[in-house]
């Protein structure tokens, strides 16, 4: 179990009237990950930059030129780009319209809308690959973009957008985080859950499954 109290292990459950459970097992583990539909999504399709993703249709032209301009040689992560058990997971949990590179919410606050992007760089054939989450966010006339995560040598991650409500910390359930606003969720499949709050002007983390 993880993140809000419910149960799961046969797909997505409605919780709370509007919270999603996925069922994701490492060892038999239990994952549950509340989220809110992000908006449609295309069809897989590898490439060698953001715009050959089909996620990155998502993202509107100026954001979507600075992602490309400033991660160069990376790509928005897309349905093809997970390993074959993950590939099934992610259509059986969220089926073939979602998009596991692009979440789209009111991270910052209500009314203000902003990006959660996952990115990935694959050498050669390797199974595992280098991986950013950027938070975007128009500012002044233009995106600027803030790494929440960078990581090398992993599965390929997917990034989906969490409820506001409260989050537990999954070594101490008897802690929680409470939030208004929507949540950056971080996800390995089969593997581990980072929640990203936005509170006092900044992001925190928290643990929801490992």
């Amino acid at each position: 179990m993880l993140g809000k109290s419910g149960k799961g292990r046969e797909g997505v459950h409605m919780i709370r009237e509007r919270a999603w459970s996925i069922v994701v097992g490492a060892a038999l583990c239990s994952m549950l990950i509340a989220f809110h539909a992000n908006g449609g999504a295309f069809g897989a399709n590898k490439g060698a930059s953001p715009k050959a993703s089909s996620c990155s249709a998502l993202l509107p032209n100026p954001l979507l030129e600075e992602v490309e301009k400033r991660y160069r040689g990376w790509k928005i992560v897309d349905v093809g780009d997970l390993g074959s058990d993950d590939q099934v997971l992610w259509n059986q949990t969220w089926g073939t319209k979602r998009c596991p590179g692009v979440a789209i919410g009111e991270f910052l606050a209500k009314g203000e809308k902003s990006y959660g992007i996952a990115l990935i760089r694959r050498e050669g054939n390797a199974d595992t690959v280098a991986e950013k989450l950027i938070h975007a966010q128009l500012k002044g006339g233009s995106y600027s973009m803030t790494e929440l995560v960078s990581e090398n040598n992993v599965p390929v991650g997917v990034v989906q957008k969490g409820e506001p409500g409260s989050y537990a910390y999954v070594y101490d359930r008897s802690k929680n985080v409470n939030v208004k606003t929507d949540t950056i969720l971080y996800i390995h499949l089969e593997a581990s859950a980072i929640a990203f709050l936005f509170e006092a002007g900044k992001f925190s983390e928290v643990l929801i499954s490992d």
